[in-house]
């Protein structure tokens, strides 16, 4: 977006200054599915663990929620 924004306030269309903004924005992309992508990984496995120890607790308890 800042690329975007400095070629139109400039009145120029650099070539290079479009790859470097793209290249910095794939970057950014990559670095957050890195995280995104175990963090959902682990969210998923700790719902299912509470999911897991709340039927045994209500089987042990005699719970009808």
């Amino acid at each position: 977006m800042l690329t975007f924004h400095t070629m139109g306030t400039s009145g120029t269309m650099a070539v290079n200054t479009i790859m470097i903004g793209l290249s910095l924005a794939l970057k950014a992309t990559a670095m957050g599915l890195l995280v995104a992508i175990p963090c959902v990984v682990m969210n998923n496995v700790l719902r299912r663990r509470v999911s897991e120890l709340l039927t045994q607790y209500r089987a042990l308890h005699g719970t009808g929620h």
